[in-house]
């Protein structure tokens, strides 16, 4: 290998699930700014739509949220073997 050649590496995607906009602002850019492809849904129901449209690396997503929480959000994940393998954290504030 040509040490002269930049090193080409794919970024992981993460998806923030987040319903207080200051907060997922944050977390997206500081995960931006560590290199990674951040995207953001304000609740688990628009991150649901998220994921069956580009499905993310990795999920980390807030618990208590409006129209759809974090529980149910990853119970819909969890039980779909098209999402099953997606790693899901959660975020407590």
């Amino acid at each position: 290998m040509n040490s002269t050649q930049p090193i080409t590496t794919t970024a992981a995607t993460i998806l923030v699930v987040e319903d207080s906009p200051p907060q997922a602002f944050v977390l997206r850019k500081l995960l931006q700014h560590h290199g990674y492809k951040a995207t953001v849904a304000g609740d688990g129901a628009e991150a649901l739509e998220l994921v069956r449209k580009q499905p993310p690396d990795l999920i980390l997503s807030d618990v208590n949220m409006p129209v759809m929480n974090g529980y149910e959000m990853c119970l819909v994940l969890k039980s779909d073997p098209a999402t099953a393998s997606i790693p899901v954290t959660g975020l407590f504030n």
